[in-house]
């Protein structure tokens, strides 16, 4: 019992010394780092020695910020709402903290401005944690999906919550892993632009531009499909067609 404690106080002051070292000792010292560690560690009930490795991957991903005194409390806010991911999902704390930075960093258009998108986490993970009760689909997978999909679906004109909704969509059918469920959405988000899906849409008498012939958006085009499945105007046959095409096939 006494070895395996200092064996884990060894370990703990060398991961501390190592993200004493990422931080900038000048800045912030090891004390600091372990009184922030432990606050959240007690908060998550976690080990001291994975929120200290948490914390220096935390302020990996925040890049450099504006002054260094941002940038510890923003890696230390990212920390936490990736704490609470992790123990949400199945997602171990470091791919957490991946996960969570880059779907943060690929949603920042969807924050007022001004406001730094990596300190949003909260605003997100309950996003998230919605959707899971009205679809059939799990934290990991949302979060995943969002992270590999943001920058397809800004571009797209979609919003969050639709996001969220499209990856729910695709995760209910069946697809395994969030990985697999991402890039099946991403693919349908992207596919919509291609040729072969124009000429499926046009086909079915959709067009892919307004009256002053700018692109409609993906969500006003999937709101008219829906509308017309609804109506059984678009049938089974024709709808397969569709979205073979907007998935990339023929």
């Amino acid at each position: 019992q006494r070895q395996m404690c200092i064996r884990d106080r060894v370990e703990n002051e060398v991961k501390l010394a190592e993200a004493t070292v990422v931080v900038n000792s000048a800045f912030a010292s090891s004390n600091q780092i372990f009184d922030a560690a432990a606050t959240s560690a007690e908060a998550a009930g976690e080990s001291i020695g994975g929120v200290i490795d948490a914390f220096t991957m935390a302020y990996r991903a925040t890049g450099g910020g504006s002054n260094e005194i941002d940038r510890f409390t923003t890696a230390n806010k990212l920390m936490n709402d990736a704490l609470v991911l992790s123990k949400l999902s199945t997602l171990d704390q470091a791919t957490a903290i991946d996960t969570l930075s880059a779907a943060l960093k690929q949603s920042a258009g969807s924050f007022k401005e001004g406001v730094n998108p990596l300190e949003q986490g909260a605003t997100l993970l309950d996003k998230w944690v919605r959707t899971t009760q009205v679809a059939n689909v799990d934290l990991g997978t949302l979060a995943t999906g969002f992270a590999v999909l943001g920058d397809s679906a800004d571009a797209a004109g979609i919003n969050m919550d639709e996001l969220n909704g499209i990856i729910g969509a695709v995760a209910e059918t069946g697809i395994a892993s969030g990985r697999e469920a991402a890039n099946t959405a991403r693919a349908i988000v992207s596919g919509f632009q291609s040729d072969k899906a124009r000429e499926e849409l046009q086909r079915l008498g959709i067009s892919v531009t307004d009256a002053e012939g700018n692109l409609r958006s993906f969500m006003d085009i999937m709101k008219q499909l829906s509308s017309l499945r609804q109506t059984g105007i678009l049938s089974d046959t024709d709808f397969s067609r569709l979205t073979l095409a907007l998935g990339g096939g023929t």
